[in-house]
């Protein structure tokens, strides 16, 4: 039976360098065979046409892998590419929270993920990529332990 709600999917897990991929809904059609929506194909079909292994999971859980696969750490950057970004198109969220300057990127890289500026009093700017939605006192704490790991020598 399919589940509307959070329905079933099939895709291509992701590597290191690339993002899980959706292919398209899995149903059941009647025959106990999971088949893909637009092809009626099963994962094995699809398998042999893609070259590649074919997973299932929930709508949701595909889309927390995807999300977790664009997430990045804070990365120091200079001040000309934190007001570059900042100037680039009308930024989310601009202004001043415990302690820090901060904005989202308003263009998305997938789905609720974006790129998020923040720039110390000290001067000293950042950049990373994480759900558009996180709180500053989330931010705050990224960048502490990213500036405190910066300054730990190796």
């Amino acid at each position: 039976m399919d589940r509307l709600d959070n329905p079933q999917v099939f895709y291509i897990a992701g590597t290191d360098k690339t993002a899980p991929s959706c292919i398209d809904t899995a149903h059941d059609f009647g025959d106990g065979v999971l088949r893909s929506f637009y092809k009626r194909q099963t994962r094995e079909e699809m398998a042999s046409e893609r070259g590649a292994d074919i997973l299932v999971t929930d709508l949701e859980a595909f889309t927390a892998m995807k999300e977790e696969s664009y997430k990045s750490e804070p990365q120091r950057i200079d001040q000309s590419d934190f007001f570059n970004a900042l100037e680039c198109l009308p930024p989310m969220r601009w202004g001043n929270h415990l302690g820090l300057e901060t904005f989202r990127f308003s263009e998305f890289l997938s789905g609720r993920i974006t790129t998020i500026y923040a720039r110390e009093p000290s001067g000293a700017c950042w950049k990373f990529n994480d759900v558009a939605t996180l709180s500053h006192e989330m931010v705050r704490d990224k960048i502490a332990a990213a500036s405190e790991k910066a300054a730990t020598p190796a």
